[in-house]
This record gives structure tokens, C-alpha cells and sequence, in this order.
């Protein structure tokens, strides 16, 4: 359950959301130029800082999480009609998502990996099938990308399989890390950008832009603006190889 507060300074309204065993709070409403790196800019930021002030101490990051669903059918509806195209109704609405077909709320106890089961649904056994042998006594399998988050590098292995194609599709559009702990993101990068360094044939060059960001070179509030920096410098992305038998690795 969340909080919403409409008191606020300039009569916009504030909210919490529990997520990942974290909270998120917005939003700002800000009209904005469109582009594929949206960041918050300081106006922005000083304004949730201020209006939560009394409530919590919040790592901001920026992002649009209630209406994708709406967003994807009104631009789809944009696109049919600006280009004559012709289209069957939209069908994103009760549209289950990847990982949903063979879900249960009692999958986890059959993979023994709560995380994996929230996360990837059904998928789960996939990416657990890609999981290394830790070589501690717990956990055994499934080498974490840090200590303090479930993520493990099988992950990055399977988003690689899913295109992802840059560190940044794995830090914030994967795993989520980059808006729960800057810190944590900021560990997990050079792990991250060997990993798919080594599965991609990346050259010693994009390594090293991939890997601009490490602890303490940058502070924690410009790490998703050098990690878009990085990206937009490496515009050119080879094929990405992916398995399509079904069977995991």
C-alpha cells in the first residue's frame, strides 16, 4: 500500500510506493523534450527532496512506472494513424507478460530462489540453469553481483539473451539496481561489464567506457548521467547470439 500526500508547496501531489524493499517517491510532472535518456534534472530533484523531507531520506532517480500500458497503446495509436497503417485492436490490456504463463505464488519453493521466482515468473528455471556454483556455504549456487541485493550474475547472462546490449540495460532496465542503491550499482558495474565484455567480444576500448563509472572516480548522484554518457558514445552495438532451443545454456 503506498502514501499519497497532495500538500505540497506548489499544489502537486507527492507519493510513496513500496518496491523492491524499497520506497519510490514522486512525481515531478514536468513537461519535457523527449529522448531515449530521460534524467532528472536538479529543479526536479530539489523538489521531491523537499517534499519528502519530513517523511524519509530518498535516493532519487527518474523513470515512468504507473502507465505503460496506456503509454504503449496511445503511441502504437500515434503511429497506425499518422501512417496509415492497418492494425487489429490494441491488445495490451490483460496481455500477460513474459515469465506469467506457468506462474504460482508457491513457484519459489519448487526452485528454491524467491527472487528468481518474483522476477522472471516461469523464466526463473531458465536463468537458474545459467547459475554458478559459489564455492561458500550459502548460497550454494548463484554468485551475487553484490552482497547486499539477490541479483546474480546469472542474470546478466540472461539478459544478454533478452538484448540487452550495454552495462546500463543491466544495471536499470534489468536488475533495477540503478534506482534501488547507487552505491550498489556503482560495486556491481565492473563485474557486470566483464560479464558481458566476455559474452559480447567486446574490445578492450568498450570495456573501458562501460567501466567509466567505479567507486569513488564520480559521486553517487552522476552515476545514470556517465553511465548515459558512456552508452550514447558506444552507438554502434554488434549482434547479440541467442539461444532459441528452449533449453537454457
Amino acid at each position: 500500500m503506498g502514501l499519497l500526500d497532495p500538500a505540497t508547496s506548489d499544489g502537486r501531489v507527492i507519493f510513496f510506493l513500496p518496491w523492491e524493499n524499497m520506497t519510490i517517491a514522486g512525481t515531478t510532472d514536468t513537461p519535457t523534450n523527449v529522448t531515449a535518456h530521460p534524467i532528472p534534472g536538479e529543479d526536479d530533484i530539489n523538489f521531491i527532496l523537499r517534499e519528502v523531507r519530513n517523511y524519509l531520506s530518498p535516493d532519487v532517480e527518474g523513470g515512468k512506472w504507473t502507465t505503460y500500458r496506456s503509454m504503449a497503446e496511445e503511441t502504437l495509436d500515434a503511429a497506425i494513424k499518422s501512417h496509415s497503417l492497418s492494425a487489429e485492436p490494441c491488445r495490451t490490456v490483460g496481455l500477460m507478460l513474459e515469465g506469467a504463463k506457468g506462474w504460482t505464488p508457491t513457484l519459489y519453493i519448487r526452485l528454491v530462489a524467491q527472487h528468481l521466482a518474483s522476477t522472471y515468473g516461469a523464466k526463473a528455471f531458465d536463468v537458474a540453469k545459467m547459475a554458478k556454483v559459489t564455492g561458500q556455504r550459502w548460497p550454494i549456487v548463484g554468485k551475487r553481483l553484490v552482497s547486499e541485493f539477490p541479483y546474480i550474475e546469472a542474470e546478466v547472462l540472461y539478459a544478454i539473451k533478452e538484448y540487452a546490449c550495454t552495462a546500463i540495460d543491466v544495471i536499470a532496465r534489468r536488475t533495477r539496481l540503478g534506482f534501488l542503491n547507487v552505491q550498489a550499482a556503482d560495486e556491481a558495474l565492473p563485474r557486470i561489464v566483464h560479464i558481458m565484455g566476455k559474452e559480447l567480444n567486446w574490445t578492450q576500448e568498450k570495456r573501458t567506457l562501460m567501466s567509466a563509472v567505479k567507486k569513488g572516480q564520480v559521486s553517487d548522484s552522476r552515476l545514470a548521467i556517465l553511465m548515459k554518457t558512456a552508452e550514447e558514445t558506444l552507438d554502434i552495438r554488434g549482434p547479440v547470439t541467442v539461444d532459441r532451443s528452449g533449453g537454457g545454456v
